[in-house]
């Protein structure tokens, strides 16, 4: 929506509507820059306060913001530049995106709107415990309703060779077995499975 050009004219106008008494809520689906920058005192922190301020005045009750990841690795694993703050080194990066999207989230909620993200888990970046680091960030960060996607190899989404597989998903422990159940070790054929 803010990469219109239009998006604040879009904005003055339903705010009219709703000033000359039109009952209207608006949600939108927005990247995390449009809010990210509220509490800096810079052209761009204007901007987004101007904007925020118009939001409120269209009357926008909700917005959906795809975090993605608070993991740096899987946000440069997904080419999602926007979300990253490319100043921060490479240890202070997961503080300094909880920060960031903590600001995006509290200037909508100071303007009465609730907040949905959207949240992916099993990137190659990703490690054992993703889903509980993601879970305790997104409370820190304040996200109203938070939407968990798990990335899953799916027919045509990956390069495989047919009959083979890719990388597990974390905790699930795959096994060969034979006709009978018996394990196989190394390279092998059989009966793919999941262990317990």
């Amino acid at each position: 929506f803010v990469r219109n050009p239009r998006h604040l004219e879009v904005l003055e106008g339903i705010a009219k509507l709703r000033a000359g008494g039109r009952k209207l809520q608006i949600g939108l689906m927005l990247d995390v820059e449009s809010s990210c920058y509220a509490t800096e005192e810079s052209p761009r922190g204007e901007r987004n306060r101007r904007f925020l301020e118009l939001c409120r005045d269209a009357g926008v009750a909700s917005v959906f913001i795809g975090l993605e990841s608070t993991n740096d690795g899987a946000l440069i694993e997904m080419q999602k530049q926007v979300n990253r703050d490319r100043k921060s080194s490479a240890a202070d990066a997961r503080r300094a995106l909880i920060a960031r999207y903590k600001t995006a989230v509290d200037a909508w909620h100071r303007i009465g709107a609730w907040v949905d993200c959207g949240y992916i888990i099993g990137w190659d970046a990703d490690a054992p415990g993703c889903g509980a680091r993601a879970a305790v960030d997104t409370l820190e960060i304040g996200i109203d309703v938070v939407n968990f996607y798990l990335i899953a190899p799916l027919p045509g989404a990956t390069d495989l060779k047919p009959g083979s597989a890719t990388r597990p998903f974390f905790g699930v422990q795959p096994v060969v077995v034979d006709g009978e159940g018996n394990h196989l070790e190394g390279a092998c054929e059989g009966n793919l499975c999941i262990a317990d």
